[in-house]
């Protein structure tokens, strides 16, 4: 992957630089703890102000299919407590936690909501783990959503699921990937 020196986000007013060791430092977006081994961009001004590189990539606009116009990245929120509801899954959200917004409809949604946890792989696209012995397909569940096979939490958005009849394995992408790390 090409990734540029720098970088003018719109979601904050100095230039950015990319820096290859950032333990100790959370991204500004989505305030994950940034490992060592993490490359992302950060403010050498005195801001404490860094962007994890899926967040410095996260599109500006979006289209969410049940909305007629263009949802916009949004860096903040200043709505009553009451209003912070993501209008797809109906869950809270975090006023510091970035979103995407329509004004038009005045619909707020979260990012994975928006655009997926998988918002680079394609719906369909089948792969082959070493774990299971069917492949599995990436899906989006919206409506009567099976429980994942690892966390046991319903799998609402984007998932893979083993298509077997006899198998019906559904696994979360981030429940996916610890499995890997644990086998």
């Amino acid at each position: 992957m090409l990734l540029s020196d720098t970088l003018k986000h719109p979601s904050h007013e100095h230039s950015l630089v990319l820096v290859h060791n950032n333990e100790g430092t959370s991204c500004s977006a989505c305030f994950r703890n940034l490992l060592s081994m993490d490359v992302a961009y950060r403010c050498m001004k005195r801001c404490d102000f860094s962007l994890a590189v899926g967040c410095a990539s996260l599109p500006l606009t979006a289209w969410y299919k049940y909305d007629r116009h263009a949802l916009t990245l949004t860096f903040s929120d200043d709505s009553e407590p009451s209003q912070l509801y993501c209008g797809l899954c109906e869950k809270e959200r975090e006023p510091n936690r970035w979103f995407y917004y329509c004004a038009d409809c005045d619909n707020s949604l979260h990012l994975n909501c928006a655009i997926g946890d998988l918002p680079y792989m394609k719906l369909g696209n089948k792969f082959k783990t070493h774990w299971h012995k069917h492949p599995f397909t990436v899906v989006k569940n919206i409506w009567n959503c099976p429980p994942c096979k690892v966390c046991g939490e319903v799998c609402n958005g984007q998932a893979l699921e083993c298509k077997e009849s006899e198998c019906n394995f559904t696994v979360h992408w981030n429940c996916h990937r610890r499995l890997l790390r644990i086998i």
